[in-house]
Protein backbone atom coordinates (compact mmCIF):
# COMPACT_ATOMS: atom_id res chain seq x y z
CA UNK A 1 0.00 0.00 0.00
CA UNK A 2 3.04 2.43 0.66
CA UNK A 3 4.58 1.65 -2.38
CA UNK A 4 1.81 2.56 -4.26
CA UNK A 5 1.02 5.91 -2.57
CA UNK A 6 4.65 6.48 -3.51
CA UNK A 7 4.27 5.82 -7.37
CA UNK A 8 1.09 7.83 -6.96
CA UNK A 9 2.76 10.90 -5.62
CA UNK A 10 5.72 10.72 -8.17
CA UNK A 11 3.68 9.65 -11.21
CA UNK A 12 1.46 13.34 -10.18
CA UNK A 13 4.99 15.12 -9.97
CA UNK A 14 6.46 14.54 -13.14
CA UNK A 15 3.51 14.49 -14.91
CA UNK A 16 2.44 16.89 -17.31
CA UNK A 17 -0.25 18.28 -15.32
CA UNK A 18 1.99 19.92 -12.66
CA UNK A 19 5.08 21.06 -15.07
CA UNK A 20 4.85 24.39 -14.55
CA UNK A 21 3.92 24.74 -11.10
CA UNK A 22 6.58 26.68 -9.53
CA UNK A 23 5.41 27.79 -6.37
CA UNK A 24 7.96 25.81 -3.86
CA UNK A 25 8.73 30.14 -2.37
CA UNK A 26 5.26 30.59 -1.29
CA UNK A 27 2.79 27.26 -1.41
CA UNK A 28 5.60 24.25 -2.01
CA UNK A 29 2.85 21.83 -3.18
CA UNK A 30 3.76 21.19 -7.19
CA UNK A 31 0.32 19.32 -7.20
CA UNK A 32 -1.81 22.73 -6.86
CA UNK A 33 -1.05 24.13 -10.41
CA UNK A 34 -3.32 27.28 -9.73
CA UNK A 35 -0.70 28.56 -6.97
CA UNK A 36 1.50 31.21 -8.16
CA UNK A 37 4.12 33.21 -6.76
CA UNK A 38 4.04 36.06 -8.96
CA UNK A 39 2.71 39.25 -7.52
CA UNK A 40 -0.48 40.44 -8.74
CA UNK A 41 0.81 44.44 -10.22
CA UNK A 42 -1.04 46.73 -12.40
CA UNK A 43 2.56 45.58 -14.76
CA UNK A 44 1.70 42.57 -14.85
CA UNK A 45 -1.73 42.95 -15.56
CA UNK A 46 -1.76 45.34 -17.93
CA UNK A 47 1.19 43.27 -20.19
CA UNK A 48 -1.48 39.72 -19.68
CA UNK A 49 -3.71 41.68 -22.17
CA UNK A 50 -4.47 39.94 -25.80
CA UNK A 51 -1.24 37.65 -24.75
CA UNK A 52 -1.51 34.03 -25.58
CA UNK A 53 -1.63 31.29 -22.99
CA UNK A 54 1.44 30.27 -22.98
CA UNK A 55 2.98 33.70 -22.36
CA UNK A 56 0.36 33.73 -19.54
CA UNK A 57 1.23 30.40 -18.08
CA UNK A 58 4.84 31.48 -18.25
CA UNK A 59 4.22 34.74 -16.66
CA UNK A 60 2.56 33.52 -14.11
CA UNK A 61 5.00 30.40 -13.50
CA UNK A 62 1.78 28.06 -12.92
CA UNK A 63 -0.32 26.18 -15.49
CA UNK A 64 -3.63 27.51 -13.68
CA UNK A 65 -6.44 25.77 -13.24
CA UNK A 66 -9.43 25.12 -15.72
CA UNK A 67 -12.44 24.74 -14.36
CA UNK A 68 -14.39 21.76 -15.84
CA UNK A 69 -16.78 22.89 -18.47
CA UNK A 70 -14.72 26.12 -19.46
CA UNK A 71 -11.67 24.86 -21.08
CA UNK A 72 -11.06 28.86 -22.37
CA UNK A 73 -11.08 29.93 -18.50
CA UNK A 74 -7.69 29.58 -16.82
CA UNK A 75 -7.84 30.50 -12.77
CA UNK A 76 -4.74 31.34 -10.87
CA UNK A 77 -4.42 32.45 -6.96
CA UNK A 78 -1.05 34.23 -6.51
CA UNK A 79 0.12 33.46 -2.93
CA UNK A 80 3.25 35.74 -3.64
CA UNK A 81 3.68 37.43 -0.12
CA UNK A 82 1.97 34.82 1.71
CA UNK A 83 -1.68 36.66 1.94
CA UNK A 84 -0.27 40.54 2.32
CA UNK A 85 -0.24 43.09 -0.66
CA UNK A 86 -0.16 41.94 -4.02
CA UNK A 87 -1.84 38.52 -3.25
CA UNK A 88 -5.40 37.28 -4.92
CA UNK A 89 -7.62 35.69 -7.60
CA UNK A 90 -6.55 35.96 -11.20
CA UNK A 91 -8.85 34.39 -13.86
CA UNK A 92 -8.45 34.75 -17.49
CA UNK A 93 -10.74 33.86 -20.19
CA UNK A 94 -9.24 33.03 -23.88
CA UNK A 95 -10.51 33.00 -26.69
CA UNK A 96 -8.17 31.66 -29.94
CA UNK A 97 -5.52 30.94 -27.63
CA UNK A 98 -5.86 35.13 -26.54
CA UNK A 99 -6.48 36.89 -23.27
CA UNK A 100 -9.48 38.29 -24.00
CA UNK A 101 -11.30 38.62 -20.17
CA UNK A 102 -9.11 39.43 -17.10
CA UNK A 103 -10.24 39.01 -13.90
CA UNK A 104 -8.12 40.12 -10.67
CA UNK A 105 -8.83 40.44 -7.25
CA UNK A 106 -6.15 41.75 -5.31
CA UNK A 107 -5.41 41.64 -1.45
CA UNK A 108 -4.78 44.69 0.74
CA UNK A 109 -4.80 43.97 4.50
CA UNK A 110 -6.67 46.16 6.26
CA UNK A 111 -8.36 47.88 3.50
CA UNK A 112 -10.54 46.38 0.90
CA UNK A 113 -9.24 44.39 -1.86
CA UNK A 114 -8.24 46.20 -5.50
CA UNK A 115 -10.30 45.21 -8.60
CA UNK A 116 -9.11 44.67 -11.92
CA UNK A 117 -11.81 43.86 -14.77
CA UNK A 118 -10.56 43.83 -18.67
CA UNK A 119 -12.33 42.87 -21.37
CA UNK A 120 -11.17 43.37 -24.95
CA UNK A 121 -14.52 43.98 -26.48
CA UNK A 122 -15.97 46.40 -23.11
CA UNK A 123 -13.11 48.23 -21.64
CA UNK A 124 -12.43 47.85 -18.22
CA UNK A 125 -11.70 49.04 -14.97
CA UNK A 126 -8.88 49.36 -12.25
CA UNK A 127 -8.48 50.38 -8.61
CA UNK A 128 -4.60 50.60 -8.67
CA UNK A 129 -4.19 54.23 -7.50
CA UNK A 130 -3.33 55.94 -10.90
CA UNK A 131 -6.44 54.49 -12.77
CA UNK A 132 -8.77 56.57 -14.06
CA UNK A 133 -11.50 54.33 -14.01
CA UNK A 134 -11.67 53.07 -10.86
CA UNK A 135 -14.13 49.59 -9.88
CA UNK A 136 -15.29 50.27 -6.46
CA UNK A 137 -16.13 53.47 -6.62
Amino acid sequence: MRVSAIVSVAALLFSGASKAADNAACWGDAARVQISCTPLSEKLLLSLEFAPRRDVVKAMKAEGRSIPDEPDLLVFISNAKRGAAATGVLNIRFRTDQAVVIYALIDRPGRGPLKYIWNAELGGCSDFPDSNEKCNK
